[in-house]
């Protein structure tokens, strides 16, 4: 029996984006501008310099994300074109992506509902607008008044929406949907023998159909294009080569509103200038992944720790807000604004996410489980055992 094909090293950089996302929201909330230290200003670590270090850059991470999420949904479809097992694929997305976006939501409804969610008096003494507005439950600006009920609508209504009430990180679940949706419809248009022309056409009118959409939907499309030509290909890359693309693509991830305030608040660019910043942080996140998985591409041990953080990344990244909104927000206001204050704080959030995260990381991998079990047997109904074609590991 053919052992299935482990993608250690992304699950590595899957787990690695999540962490990077947890400090980027934790340098927003403790450690604004006006409070960094000289050395750290210096480095770009302040969250709203023209530009940040990639590795506490959230947009950036949030990228990588998408990108690895579009190469794990279709690296197995788009060998040949198997339209059941695509359009299967295509169904489980919303079950899949339902649940830990239901966590997500509920969670800071009852951290609220107890009086736990602390941001807005923590953000008092920060100085942190971010902690303020998007670092627990949303009070103002016309949002309904929260309650358990309204995070539960929430992890529905925000997949219409892109914005959620109760979780900020959870608005990428609108574009994670469509995304995978948009990936796996360009995996079965473009599967099959390499076509080029065909397959650089295609994909890329798919990716500016998409583009309105979203700049993260367009780069779902177009890597699958990659993932075509990388799955057929054997070309491994030196220690060095590998280097120097991830170095490229980190550098070009430290990017951080580059273009002029005033571009971007222009009515009639605007938009365009906000894709831009998506498309940079995708040429930079799609050059990471060149450089992580073709150096690693023959190495032949497995990383099982590596995995293990990839598997905790999507709980990482749905539990950290509400974490810093309640527990990190209540340990500033008791020890208070100070170095010992925020130590403690990020002690606290890196425990109680990482406690959290392998809690509920058990019951993802039990749910995808079930999900895969479940659409195995609908692709053997319908196609016979000799049509089910392997399924590549699930993304978040």
């Amino acid at each position: 029996m053919n052992r299935p094909t482990r993608y250690d090293d992304l699950e590595l950089l899957r787990g690695l984006a999540a962490l990077a996302v947890v400090v980027y929201h934790f340098l927003r909330a403790f450690l604004p501008p006006s409070q960094m230290p000289l050395l750290a200003d210096v480095m770009g670590i302040a969250v709203e310099r023209p530009f940040v270090l990639a590795l506490v850059n959230g947009p950036f991470m949030v990228t990588i994300f998408f990108v690895l999420s579009s190469f794990a949904l279709t690296v197995k479809l788009v060998e040949t074109r198997v339209t059941v097992p695509t359009l299967v694929a295509m169904t489980k997305r919303f079950p899949r992506l339902f649940p830990m976006t239901f966590v997500g939501a509920v969670l800071p409804a009852l951290l609220f509902a107890a009086g736990w969610m602390m941001n807005v008096e923590a953000s008092a003494l920060t100085g942190s607008s971010w902690l303020a507005n998007s670092g627990g439950v949303k009070i103002n600006n016309n949002w309904p008044d929260p309650s358990v009920v309204g995070g539960a609508t929430d992890s529905i209504r925000l997949f219409a929406q892109g914005l959620s009430q109760y979780n900020s990180v959870l608005w990428t679940m609108r574009y994670e949907l469509l995304g995978s949706l948009i990936a796996l419809s360009t995996a079965l248009v473009i599967a099959g023998e390499r076509r080029p022309l065909f397959d650089v056409a295609v994909t890329g009118l798919i990716a500016v159909l998409a583009l309105p959409l979203h700049s993260l939907c367009s780069i779902c499309a177009l890597t699958v294009l990659l993932t075509k030509y990388l799955r057929s290909s054997s070309i491994s890359f030196s220690p060095h080569l590998a280097a120097t693309l991830i170095l490229f693509g980190l550098a070009i991830g430290s990017t951080y509103k580059p273009f002029p305030e005033e571009m971007a608040t222009d009515p009639q660019i605007g938009a365009h200038v906000l894709r831009m910043d998506w498309l940079i942080h995708g040429a930079g996140a799609v050059l990471v992944f060149l450089g992580v998985h073709r150096w690693r591409r023959q190495q032949a041990p497995d990383w099982p720790r590596a995995r293990k953080l990839g598997q905790l990344s999507f709980a990482i990244y749905v539990l950290h807000v509400p974490v810093i909104g309640s527990l990190a927000s209540a340990v500033v206001l008791v020890i208070g604004y100070n170095l010992i204050g925020v130590a403690l704080a990020a002690l606290v959030t890196v425990l109680a996410t990482g406690l959290a995260a392998l809690w509920l990381s058990r019951l993802d991998l039990w749910w995808v489980g079930t999900l895969n079990r479940v659409a195995r047997k609908v692709a053997v109904a319908q196609t016979g055992p000799g049509g089910l074609r392997p399924q590549s590991t699930d993304a978040p």
